[in-house]
């Protein structure tokens, strides 16, 4: 866990490391492809916000429910 932002919020990354044998890894949010993130072990740091976690991507903020990381080749 990071330490609280300005506002007093909590905050941490999240990451999807890449196995061995595998190219790269998908970060998918919310069930809801396409992947938001890929590479080689990707991260997002996501904040609460009035009691839900949230992440800034591509200059929107997407509420996080769940992450699902996937290896592909």
């Amino acid at each position: 866990m990071l330490s609280n932002t300005a506002q007093g919020c909590r905050q941490m990354y999240i990451i999807c490391n890449t196995p061995a044998g595998y190219a790269r890894s998908n970060m998918v949010f919310n069930a809801n492809p396409p992947p938001t993130l890929i590479g080689k072990n990707v991260k997002a740091l996501i904040s609460c916000f009035q009691g839900s976690w949230r992440t800034l991507q591509r200059g929107f903020y997407i509420y996080v429910n769940n992450v699902r990381c996937f290896a592909t080749k």
